[in-house]
């Protein structure tokens, strides 16, 4: 027993250790980046909001930079979502996606942070109801499609945010390719397709699907 009480307070003080480490290391980052970082929010807020293609490209060059980033990378979760953001919009850009996440079909002016924060949280949180849910796959499953027409959603940016959202990515990829099928959505059937592909590159049935739906997708 004396032993066992000895590795609790042992266990005990490392844990306190470790927590006087990790706030001085954080009142450090405070006293280094804090400034640094309200600055580039501010720039961020601006860039959004002018949502030119300059503005845009301004963005990426700040957010895939990783000297740039370094420094908030675990400290702050909207450094985080913002590179994600520029992750999944150079993606877009380089399919050559007519709209993208920064730059949706029915969207008058720029973003702001908090909007486009708010915009990615309800695509994640739709896919959350899909997969785990108690109401009926059907009505889950027309809120999801809804929100992606009425938002012009490509498929990139729907795949890359079921890769990162879902528990068992495949299937929810199975339910949202029926979905997209019956929703007469077939680009976007067709690209989760040939990323389940990737996943299950033997899966014949897989084959056969991307091959019938490649007919009616320009890619």
């Amino acid at each position: 027993m004396s032993g066992e009480k000895g590795t609790e307070r042992v266990l005990c003080t490392t844990s306190e250790e470790y927590a006087r480490e990790r706030k001085k290391e954080y009142m450090l980052w405070e006293t280094c980046h804090r400034g640094d970082l309200n600055v580039l929010l501010e720039k961020t807020n601006l860039l959004l909001q002018k949502g030119d293609e300059h503005a845009r490209e301004e963005l990426m060059q700040l957010y895939l930079n990783e000297e740039i980033v370094k420094p908030y990378i675990g400290i702050d979760n909207r450094i985080i979502e913002l590179r994600t953001i520029m992750e999944i919009y150079r993606l877009e850009v380089k399919a050559g996606e007519e709209y993208t996440i920064l730059g949706r079909k029915n969207i008058v002016k720029g973003w702001t942070l908090e909007k486009i924060r708010s915009y990615i949280r309800e695509l994640k949180f739709l896919l959350w109801r899909m997969e785990f849910a108690d109401e009926a796959e059907t009505e889950a499953g027309e809120k999801l499609i809804g929100f992606i027409k009425e938002n012009s959603v490509s498929p990139v940016y729907l795949i890359q945010t079921i890769r990162t959202t879902a528990m068992e990515t495949f299937d929810v990829m199975i339910n949202i390719v029926e979905i997209m099928i019956d929703a007469s959505m077939y680009r976007h059937a067709y690209w989760i397709l040939r990323a389940m592909q990737e996943e299950k590159p033997q899966e014949e049935s897989i084959q056969i699907m991307v091959q019938e739906l490649g007919k009616y997708v320009t890619e």
